[in-house]
């Protein structure tokens, strides 16, 4: 979520298209974190709140507890990308989760969200239910896993990782000279 606003200030006007990809920090059967243990809390009131407010952007802790699993998340994802609407879902998640406080490992709560972002919920909600969009989740993860992608936020650009929230002009400026290059972005 940190990462969004200097994303779309960076390629604002730009010929880029920004595709979102899955990265399950805690994925089943691991165990989940609960939001009250000392390095999480610690972390956001050192590294997260002071970033967000530098940043404006409004966000807090979660209060789920344990934090949730994404993998239903990340499978709404894909019938969101399927339906052209994968950013205005993803960013539908950070909001329910980040700014809302709602459990997004919940159907219910995803199925808002991709009502929210004008997707038919009752589809939606099927495609959870029956798993339809599991094959596609796994395959993108497969994708992530193989760029060698082991954090968020991470952007991809030629095959180059770079994690971190980004400083938007750094990164206009990198996305300018390879668009002028005329060597592309893939």
């Amino acid at each position: 979520m940190l990462a969004t606003k200097p994303l779309q200030t960076a390629v604002a006007g730009l010929p880029v298209r920004i595709d979102w990809m899955p990265l399950e920090l805690r994925p089943e059967p691991a165990p989940q974190f609960r939001g009250d243990e000392p390095f999480i809390r610690d972390g956001w009131q050192h590294s997260i709140y002071p970033l967000a407010r530098q940043l404006g952007v409004e966000m807090s802790l979660p209060p789920v507890s344990p934090q949730p699993y994404t993998r239903l998340a990340f499978e709404g994802l894909q019938f969101a990308k399927q339906a052209g609407k994968g950013q205005e879902y993803g960013h539908g998640v950070f909001r329910a989760f980040f700014q809302r406080g709602e459990n997004i490992g919940e159907i219910d709560v995803l199925a808002n969200v991709a009502a929210e972002v004008g997707l038919p919920a009752a589809d939606f909600r099927n495609a959870l239910q029956t798993g339809a969009c599991r094959e596609a989740h796994a395959s993108a993860l497969k994708i992530t896993r193989q760029l060698g992608i082991t954090a968020v936020p991470t952007i991809m650009l030629k095959g180059q990782p770079f994690s971190g929230v980004p400083d938007a002009r750094a990164l206009r400026r990198v996305l300018e000279t390879l668009l002028q290059s005329g060597s592309g972005l893939g």
